[in-house]
């Protein structure tokens, strides 16, 4: 760990992976072994004359998830003597992310408290937060909100600036879209 490592060559017959620090002489060459389901390691210069970096592309969310999902189980096996199967393992962080977190149903339930709370606190403001129902049985789902700030909205009238400007954000985890 420490070095971003590229895959300069990646084929069936051979692997060369080199630094990604251009002056760097860190390289390992590997071809395959005739007959055989492995390769063999044919030339290698482990040095690396580069400094180490903290931006590591080989680290990845599922790279994570494999390296402390295996971790995790080893913990609880030493500590409560319990093997824990990957799934249960995954459902735990699940859990342990909406602890954290909050869950996301109670979240968008409390939009309706948000709003009220912008329009207490900032009188003058607009705040609309539609909803549709698909069928009259159905559960309400939440489609949009619009809010307008009155001081904002008294700086465009009085010439502060004459900018009209809209902004959003993508959303995140079960629920995706854009706010």
């Amino acid at each position: 760990m420490g070095k971003d490592l590229k895959w300069s060559k990646n084929d069936p017959d051979r692997v060369v992976v080199v630094c990604k620090k251009k002056r760097c002489k860190y390289k390992v060459y590997a071809s395959n072994v005739k007959g055989e389901k492995s390769f063999q390691i044919k030339q290698m210069y482990p040095k690396h004359s580069c400094a180490r970096s903290y931006k590591n592309t080989q680290v990845t969310s599922q790279w994570l998830a494999n390296k402390y999902l295996e971790t995790i189980r080893y913990l609880v096996m030493n500590d409560f003597k319990v093997d824990v199967k990957k799934y249960k393992a995954y459902r735990a962080k699940r859990k342990a992310f909406e602890i954290i977190h909050g869950d996301y149903k109670e979240s968008y339930g409390r939009l309706w408290d948000y709003a009220v709370t912008l329009q207490k606190t900032n009188e003058g403001s607009c705040v609309v937060v539609k909803v549709v129902r698909t069928i009259p049985t159905s559960p309400i789902i939440f489609q949009r909100m619009y809010v307008s700030f009155a001081v904002m909205k008294k700086g465009f009238k009085e010439g502060c600036r004459p900018f009209i400007g809209l902004d959003g954000c993508h959303l995140k985890g079960p629920y995706r879209g854009q706010l």
